[in-house]
């Protein structure tokens, strides 16, 4: 997905959206940041060569592969200075009270058990006016140009509600409230597509939908192949267009 390897393999939509994500972190000289979820570590990448003032990265992930993956493109000496990867359980972060300046925690917490707990780890380990930034797509806002509505209502309906939760980013705010941060504001960012491409997020998406609701025996491989065909005509004729919203919420402590 363009989301794991977004800075690496050059996804220009969701480079445009983590320079967003990172704007409103307000990232200042010395920061130390985690990021719980880091998957295979573009965001850390992203960070330390587009912010080389912060003064540490630490990402997180339990799974061991992804986080190995993630150690392998570090590269160069400022990558090496500043970024760190760990295997760590999010609902139990290993770190003191008070140990980062910013935590962001993206795409990551719809599978996890204990959201709630997560950003009551979130508060625990932030700096006293620290920013944290939980985000999560709500896939049920997903919208494809077509005149095959139906088609496309039911793999976007089935897609979303087949999984842990499809519509988690939606409950952000009310958690966040419950954590009872300083200050907490919603915010809501729309990657828009115009293309149906490989580099862009509304070909990964549509192609992960297939793969997911094929293996899941929920709509048949043809109509799911017939449905991207479409799209891509659709594209071929310059009329293609697909958004999808990213919920976030903003708290500083």
């Amino acid at each position: 997905m363009a989301q794991e390897n977004f800075y690496t393999e050059v996804y220009p939509d969701i480079i445009e959206q983590w320079r967003f994500y990172l704007d409103l972190l307000e990232l200042e000289e010395g920061d130390k940041v985690l990021d719980i979820g880091c998957n295979r570590g573009d965001t850390e990448l992203f960070m330390v060569n587009s912010n080389p003032q912060i003064a540490k990265v630490v990402g997180i992930d339990i799974d061991e592969l992804k986080l190995s993956d993630a150690s392998k493109k570090v590269s160069t000496e400022l990558e090496r200075e500043k970024i760190e990867f760990q295997k760590m359980d999010a609902c139990n972060l290993e770190f003191e009270d008070e140990s980062f300046d910013k935590v962001i925690c993206a795409e990551t917490i719809e599978w996890i058990e204990e959201p709630q707990r997560v950003i009551q780890e979130v508060k625990r380990v932030l700096k006293p006016q620290g920013i944290a930034i939980i985000q999560h797509s709500d896939f049920d806002t997903q919208v494809f140009s077509t005149t095959k509505l139906s088609l496309t209502r039911e793999i976007i309906n089935k897609f979303t509600d087949s999984g842990p939760d499809g519509t988690i980013g939606r409950k952000l705010l009310g958690w966040c409230k419950r954590v009872a941060f300083k200050e907490i504001k919603p915010v809501i960012y729309s990657v828009i597509n115009d293309s149906f491409k490989k580099n862009y997020y509304s070909y990964q998406v549509a192609q992960m939908m297939k793969e997911w609701l094929t293996s899941q025996q929920l709509i048949e491989e043809e109509r799911l192949n017939e449905w991207l065909e479409y799209l891509q005509r659709i594209d071929e004729k310059g009329e293609f267009f697909y958004s999808i919203n990213r919920n976030l919420v903003i708290c500083r402590k």
